[in-house]
């Protein structure tokens, strides 16, 4: 008898090959806006940085990083969206696609009673196979003609049995950025049923209002608890090839950002307030 395991779906970017080979064909060739990488060149501090911290880096970090990464992290986002973290509430990664693919699965191992990822419908792909890849269903939420979330669109069951609402603000493909009073009902549509929030901001530095005029950031982490946030410091400083994100959590959600540790998160209590 022949047992058939678990087969990844196809990377997404590789579902788009045959279409990319087609449109190159036409006169110009193609414009390829699959993958967002930097063109721009890299800043000299960072440069800087980079050549005077390299005779330190021979050895392993660990691996929720080191204490001054954290440190660092949490004084930009105080800094940035005035929300005061405490450092031991940031978590390093590799990379912040890994912590979106991977988040869906740390949940889970948590709270086996709920089975469902709410994430937009037009969207970075990897939000959805984070579900896939954890077992879990992936459920797109509807967006209205403003690209913004359509949370009335999710069927009570679907949100019943949602484990996390990713959010992602401003939204990649799509740019659209939510107001604080969008991203606030956000969050308390999803605190009202036990959903935790996780909230892509990598875009955060790039924001901008309807009219196209450059606006402040909207954070979830200021709204509520449990929140957990994705930054990503190549995304807006232009150093991809060196990974340095950070996984910053509201205080109920920070057990949750790093398998084994922590105590469980209490995450269905109707009084939590989420970032």
């Amino acid at each position: 008898m022949t047992t058939t395991g678990f087969v990844p779906p196809p990377y997404p970017q590789d579902r788009l090959s045959e279409l990319l080979a087609t449109a190159d064909r036409l006169p110009g060739g193609v414009i390829d806006c699959s993958v967002g990488t930097p063109v721009d060149p890299m800043p000299e501090v960072v440069r800087r940085a980079f050549v005077e911290a390299l005779p330190q880096a021979t050895g392993y970090p660990p691996s929720i990083g080191t204490p001054a990464l954290r440190g660092a992290a949490a004084g930009w986002i105080e800094r940035r969206f005035g929300v005061s973290l405490p450092a031991e509430q940031v978590r390093a990664c590799v990379g912040t696609k890994e912590a979106v693919a991977g988040l869906p699965h740390l949940l889970a191992l948590r709270d086996p009673t709920r089975d469902t990822v709410l994430y937009p419908a037009i969207s970075y792909p990897t939000y959805a196979m984070g579900a896939v890849l954890a077992g879990l269903r992936a459920v797109p939420v509807p967006v209205d003609d403003r690209w913004r979330l359509d949370l009335g669109g999710v069927d009570a069951p679907d949100a019943e049995r949602s484990l996390v609402l990713w959010l992602n603000d401003p939204a990649n493909p799509t740019g659209a950025g939510s107001s604080p009073e969008e991203m606030r009902a956000a969050v308390a549509w999803a605190r009202d049923r036990g959903i935790i929030v996780a909230s892509d901001e990598c875009y955060a530095e790039f924001t901008a209002n309807d009219a196209g005029e450059p606006a402040p950031p909207v954070t979830a982490m200021v709204l509520a608890d449990p929140a957990l946030m994705s930054r990503s410091a190549p995304r807006r400083s232009r150093w991809p090839t060196a990974s340095a994100r950070s996984l910053p959590a509201s205080d109920r959600a920070a057990p949750a950002a790093t398998c084994g540790r922590g105590a469980r998160p209490r995450h269905r209590t109707s009084s939590r307030a989420r970032s």
